[in-house]
């Protein structure tokens, strides 16, 4: 049925051809070698994809763990994959049908098929989320990433880049960032001239973030909004209403943006709001407007989905989070994918 309504508006779905191949591996260095190439060798076509039926994370300390390894090096011959943990789902009932639930739309996500997009058209040409952290080796290197979304919220682009760091090891290099999605048109099809961006900063903003972004919008004459979302807070709001419920405190705004399965939710901070209008750098206030696009943004996040599921952290900031994380692995897959927002990574 999705495939026939995706032909109405002429997007072909491409097939995936169901290989019945099972393989057994053991959990060790040596396991995940052998069972790399039984896998690749079975597989044809520039795509595959792979169910990893595995043993809880919770491994007795010594013991060799599969996840990281094999998900990497089936990064690294473009297999995507999705790990089941069996027993989790086996020693609690009630689990099951959520879990099925949120698999199937992982599944679908990690395959580039997104079910969602923003009730109406919002004043931005292109949502861009943000993260920075260290690199695979530690060794002086910042991986800074973007996931792309467009004015109806709609994840158009999934992008790694590894900068080399500057002093403070918490500022991205953003003029540089923005430059390279530029710079991969091919790709990307991403053109910042004249347009209208919001960009999601995961952590503090810092100066000379906002310096390099000044640079970048008088050279593009372009409009830059970057607002700040701080995930680690110690605020918790006593209600467990699942409805819209933020507040404010000063120019602050806490905003409750998931549900814990236990205790009460702890909010997302927004502290900042800078404007950078062809070059021109203004501070404004959050307005209540602002919190309510970053609410409606964590319907786009896929993480848990359903209509009573919780409400989840905004789809770009997550995503630009769990990027870092992937780049920090070593968990990549080749270019081309990343260009039609493949969430190979959640």
């Amino acid at each position: 049925i999705m495939r026939e309504v995706y032909k109405k508006i002429r997007i072909n779905i491409p097939y995936l051809n169901y290989k019945e191949k099972m393989f057994s591996f053991e959990n060790s260095e040596k396991g995940i070698n052998e069972i790399i190439f039984k896998i690749v060798d079975s597989l044809q076509g520039d795509v595959g994809f792979a169910f990893i039926f595995g043993k809880s994370k919770r491994l007795k300390e010594g013991t060799y763990d599969y996840y990281i390894s094999l998900k990497s090096k089936l990064f690294n011959n473009n297999i995507l994959s999705q790990n089941f943990v069996l027993e989790e789902y086996i020693q609690d009932q009630k689990k099951i049908r959520y879990a099925l639930s949120n698999i199937i739309y992982n599944i679908f996500s990690k395959l580039g098929i997104k079910f969602f997009v923003l009730e109406e058209k919002i004043p931005y040409d292109y949502i861009l989320g943000i993260d920075v952290g260290y690199g695979e080796a530690y060794t002086g290197k910042v991986a800074g990433c973007t996931t792309i979304h467009d004015s109806m919220g709609r994840l158009r682009n999934i992008i790694p880049v590894s900068k080399e760091n500057l002093p403070d090891k918490e500022t991205a290099r953003v003029k540089a960032l923005l430059e390279y999605i530029e710079s991969k048109y091919k790709i990307y099809k991403i053109n910042f001239y004249e347009k209208n961006i919001l960009i999601l900063r995961d952590g503090k903003i810092q100066r000379e973030e906002i310096k390099q972004l000044a640079e970048f919008s008088k050279n593009r004459n372009c409009r830059i909004t970057m607002i700040d979302i701080r995930k680690d807070v110690l605020y918790q709001f006593f209600d467990k209403n699942k409805e819209l419920l933020f507040a404010k405190i000063g120019k602050i705004y806490l905003l409750k943006a998931h549900e814990p399965k236990a205790g009460y939710p702890r909010p997302i901070k927004l502290t900042q709001k800078i404007i950078i209008d062809k070059g021109k750098i203004y501070e404004s206030e959050l307005k209540d407007e602002d919190i309510i696009l970053i609410y409606k943004l964590t319907a786009l996040n896929y993480s848990n989905i359903g209509k009573n599921s919780n409400l989840r952290i905004p789809a770009p900031v997550y995503y630009a989070d769990k990027l870092v994380r992937a780049v920090k692995r070593g968990w990549k897959v080749k270019e081309e994918l990343l260009k039609d927002g493949v969430l190979y990574f959640i």
